[in-house]
């Protein structure tokens, strides 16, 4: 087995930086426990406030420094959420409070290639969430923690202090006997270490080197989207909240931008797509909040795609004067099945749409014009023409009843039909072709026509029929 583990440094400071719009390295940013500094941002670190300065003192350093109080609650959430977005790299993703995670990735080299390339990538969408992450590989789990606590490349060169011991009671203990590093410790005899650290040292030396097994608890997935982002500062305008489509967007840009950004890493993630969206936007008062709903033709992954679309509702929706809070929740989540072709054209009456073009055009004309301003055509089982279609959603699959061979209307009909068909003179029409029969069964609408296309004494092609009564309709244009 081999594992990656990622440990985050600053978890706590960039879990508040997004309230701010990231690590913004002009200016001054600490996370405070029991009111001193335990973080600082390297605009923070430049300006010479250090960890375990007052509040007082690191103001009196920086006197635009924004701080921010530790929030382990956030904290254990957020790192759960990272944890989701790597599981695209591992089925055995297991979380390590309260600010590291592992992988076991073994399993996962013939998909990703070598290790190096796999840890690279994993590196690299934490910095697209917006975290630092430390990465160590190793044969197990606790091996490659201490490393990654660490950041050195030796199992044996891992600081004490740093090592993730049991308990760090016996730092002190350690230190006294003058050992500093994980290689002295793992030197020393394993009964004289039990009997002066006890039997919980030895087992941990024991699973750190690969003596005894290490299993993890991996996490679960949750099963909908949520997240929401609280501002430091409100924004005021609708340019602030969205990244214009096609531009080069980043975490750290836009708080619209940062949250579709995180809805695409967790949608690839769960291998899922999203067919509508739910924003809020909101002051700090639940009476100002504005929800926007957000629909697709087809599911959506992607966050450009997703974001031209939201852009165009976004012009028609009236925002609180003030956003400090805005919130993103994904509803009708399918699996993705985006990759996938037909090796053959879909076959009339299939009833999927799959082109992503035209599902494009639809949810761009939902956007501006509203859910009702277009729908599909489908053929249902009835032999009556006027009853014979409804319309539904586009891109909806339409059951057709058994024995109904094609969802196509029949050659020599027309699209255009009256309704009701409209009584005509027979002496107008010349029978071009016909009749065609069409007769109902005695527990459906009962009707008995005889149709024959014809033209009327303008040139006009028309669709017309007799009952059983001896009467002439017309039902219908040609175009």
């Amino acid at each position: 087995m081999l594992w990656l583990a990622l440990q985050f440094p600053h978890l706590g400071l960039e879990v508040h930086a997004q309230e701010i719009g990231g690590d913004d390295s002009g200016r001054p940013v600490v996370l405070l426990e029991d009111n001193r500094v335990r973080l600082g941002n390297r605009a923070a670190s430049a300006a010479g406030i250090q960890t375990g300065a007052t509040l007082a003192t690191a103001h009196s350093i920086a006197g635009d420094l924004v701080h921010f109080q530790r929030d382990l609650v956030r904290e254990e959430k957020r790192l759960g959420f990272i944890a989701e977005a790597l599981y695209r790299f591992s089925a055995q993703v297991s979380l390590e409070q309260p600010d590291a995670l592992v992988l076991e990735i073994g399993s996962s080299l013939a998909l990703f290639g070598d290790a190096g390339h796999l840890r690279l990538e994993a590196q690299a969408l934490c910095a697209e969430l917006g975290h630092r992450a430390q990465t160590a590989l190793a044969g197990t789990p606790a091996a490659a923690l201490a490393m990654a606590t660490a950041s050195v490349g030796r199992l044996e060169a891992v600081p004490l202090a740093q090592a993730r011991l049991p308990s760090v009671k016996h730092l002190e203990r350690l230190a006294n006997m003058g050992l500093r590093t994980l290689g002295a410790l793992i030197a020393l005899p394993e009964v004289e270490l039990g009997r002066r650290f006890g039997q919980e040292m030895v087992d941990y030396l024991a699973r750190l080197t690969g003596r005894l097994p290490d299993p993890r608890a991996g996490i679960e997935l949750k099963a909908r989207f949520d997240q929401a982002l609280h501002l430091l500062e409100p924004v005021r305008d609708k340019a602030g909240l969205l990244d214009q489509p096609g531009t080069a967007a980043t975490p750290d840009t836009t708080p619209m931008t940062r949250l579709l950004t995180e809805l695409e890493i967790w949608l690839v993630s769960h291998q899922l797509g999203a067919e509508q969206l739910v924003w809020s936007f909101s002051t700090h008062a639940e009476e100002d909040r504005v929800v926007m709903p957000v629909s697709f033709a087809r599911a959506q992954q992607q966050r450009r795609a997703f974001a031209r679309i939201i852009q165009l509702r976004l012009e028609q929706v009236e925002l609180p004067e003030d956003i400090l809070n805005v919130r993103l929740e994904a509803l009708r989540l399918v699996p993705w099945l985006g990759g996938n072709r037909q090796l053959f054209k879909l076959l009339p009456g299939d009833g999927e749409m799959s082109d992503p073009d035209s599902s494009e055009l639809i949810d761009q004309l939902h956007a501006r014009l509203g859910r009702g301003a277009c729908a599909r055509l489908a053929v249902i089982d009835q032999h009556a023409p006027e009853s014979a279609w409804q319309a539904t959603r586009p891109g909806r699959k339409v059951r057709q009843a058994a024995g109904r061979a094609s969802a196509d209307a029949p050659p020599g009909r027309p699209l255009w039909l009256f309704d009701p068909p409209r009584p005509a003179d027979p002496q107008r029409l010349t029978l071009i072709r016909g009749p065609e029969r069409i007769q109902t069964a005695w527990w459906q609408q009962a009707i008995w026509r005889d149709y024959y296309v014809a033209s009327l004494e303008n040139g006009a092609r028309c669709w017309a029929f007799v009952d059983a009564r001896n009467d002439w309709y017309l039902h219908g244009y040609f175009g």
